[in-house]
């Protein structure tokens, strides 16, 4: 990844501002799914269920071209002052995934699992691509200054997003099926404006409101399962976005505690949901909103002690939906309704630094539709030692859920991926 920065001033209320990034780089992965063999129900007999081990496999090769150019003008016009920043950019990416899957992987009774490493007959392609997507945007953000204490903000932005997608599929034994041609090319605009009150120096209120878009293929691929390998977006116009924020932030104490609070409303109003006509497919006609207030300080309390720390609520909701399994007012999947972290420092001595905190989790969704699967809240606690030996010679321990917590970290419909237990690294810095 090679990136070049321009930062010209060329007068003093002119600056321009330049980035060219290019990009090219190998991506290998392989994953390993347990499923069940068959449909066996609560009936039947644990020592008759066995697991198959579905191995993924994809290889992708990812090339990106982009650039970007601002100009950045200060001016004044009846008594307001301007910062008006406009600008280009432009990006050519390309993506090549090929996705596969292994053949002739043994089962294993699902009461005495084999946990050796088990072999394969070889991998199969299922799936090989070749995306191309070229942007290009134009935008304008003016913040206007009334006076000491007033600041108003108004931004446009215009994309266009173009994209070509060819791909091959095959058979489960690896024989050619047919051929995949997508041509599709997204223009939106989007919008955003904010007022921000200053009372005092230390102290600024804010009122923000914002549009966003999301492509079908903004991840360069139209594919949306990794297991089924299927293109339920390809068809469909971008999801759009509506939010309002409201919030704060105030320094105290001189500028020794930082705290910020906010309240927010977001609802994706022609969310993705399937095509109850057409299945495998989506059509835009879901709506999900997430209702939140976030509270975040930062600070010292004397030269010995300071901490850090936030707590977030989240009100979702799947508003609307094509799927009669999906009850009215169901949170959305992997969205927690409360989360908190905390870390305190210690620094008895100027060499020595003792450091704990916790973190903690609510219950989260991992589906939505009937009956609903999710798992419970959790507490984890980390703690961290630090001692500055010699002026060349530090030592450093950390503990990570130091009390062994066992927690649900990563969810997917079909499997969850339990979080890292108890953890000890011990490290020697030396600094010549």
């Amino acid at each position: 990844i090679s990136t070049v920065r321009l930062d010209h001033a060329l007068n003093g209320n002119n600056r321009l501002q330049a980035m060219v990034r290019y990009a090219d780089y190998d991506r290998s992965t392989r994953i390993t799914e347990p499923l069940l063999v068959g449909s066996p129900t609560a009936t039947t007999p644990l020592d008759t269920v066995r697991v198959n081990r579905n191995v993924f496999r994809g290889e992708s090769n990812e090339r990106i071209f982009q650039g970007q150019l601002n100009l950045v003008t200060n001016f004044t016009t009846g008594g307001i002052d301007h910062a008006l920043v406009t600008g280009i950019e432009g990006a050519q990416e390309n993506s090549s995934p090929g996705f596969g899957f292994a053949l002739g992987v043994p089962t294993t009774p699902i009461l005495d699992p084999v946990e050796e490493a088990f072999t394969s007959t070889g991998i199969a392609w299922r799936l090989l691509s070749e995306s191309e997507a070229n942007s290009q945007a134009i935008f304008a953000l003016d913040t206007m200054k009334f006076g000491d204490k007033w600041q108003v903000v108004t931004g446009i932005r215009w994309d266009r997003f173009d994209v070509d997608y060819q791909a091959q599929r095959y058979n489960d034994n690896g024989t050619f099926r047919s051929n995949e041609s997508i041509e599709r090319t997204d223009i939106k605009k989007s919008y955003r404006a904010a007022l921000v009150y200053k009372p005092v120096e230390d102290g600024t209120l804010y009122l923000g409101w914002g549009t966003s878009f999301n492509p079908s293929a903004e991840g360069l691929s139209f594919v949306n399962s990794g297991r089924a390998l299927t293109i339920a977006d390809s068809k469909l116009d971008p999801e759009t976005n509506k939010s309002v924020e409201a919030g704060v932030k105030w320094e105290l104490y001189d500028n020794t505690l930082n705290v910020d609070a906010a309240i927010f409303h977001i609802v994706k109003s022609n969310a993705r949901v399937p095509d109850p006509t057409t299945p495998g497919f989506n059509i835009l006609a879901g709506e999900q909103t997430v209702t939140g207030a976030s509270f975040n300080a930062a600070g010292r309390f004397n030269e010995y002690f300071s901490i850090s720390g936030g707590y977030t609520w989240l009100d979702s909701e799947q508003a609307k939906t094509t799927q009669l399994t999906v009850l009215p007012g169901t949170p959305l999947a992997n969205v927690p309704e409360n989360t908190f972290s905390t870390w305190l420092t210690y620094t008895p001595t100027s060499s020595l630094q003792l450091g704990i905190g916790g973190r903690y989790m609510d219950e989260r969704l991992a589906t939505i539709t009937q009956p609903v699967k999710a798992v419970p809240d959790y507490w984890a606690f980390d703690a961290m030692a630090k001692y500055q030996a010699t002026e060349n010679l530090g030592i450093k321990l950390n503990l990570t859920n130091f009390t062994d917590e066992y927690y649900f970290d990563q969810l997917h419909p079909f499997h969850v991926v339990p979080g890292p237990g108890f953890g000890a690294v011990f490290a020697l810095n030396l600094d010549y």
